[in-house]
């Protein structure tokens, strides 16, 4: 018993680290004229016409709005900070 204590001492090896960023590439070649990246936040701009965003979808396949896309006055904006990268 005493080679095999019921409880034993951990150390921690490895912790998450909360404080990391996430870092987002946006080729701006491919964005319509007019459209406009914030260099702090990495939110996409895009003047449009349309009154409300009625669907999304990701590779074909229809997901829920939460926060990726807002539409106001007359300007689409995607917080890209939320945007999920589609499966290859």
């Amino acid at each position: 018993m005493a080679g095999n204590p019921a409880i034993r001492s951990a150390r921690v090896l490895a912790a998450v680290d909360q404080s990391t960023t996430r870092i987002i590439t946006v080729d701006k070649t491919t964005l319509p004229a007019g459209a406009s990246v914030d260099k702090n936040t990495g939110n996409i701009s895009v003047a449009v016409t349309a009154g409300v965003i009625t669907g999304i979808t990701r590779n074909g396949v229809a997901f829920v709005n939460a926060g990726q896309f807002a539409l106001t006055g007359g300007t689409l904006k995607m917080n890209t900070s939320t945007i999920e990268e589609p499966a290859a």
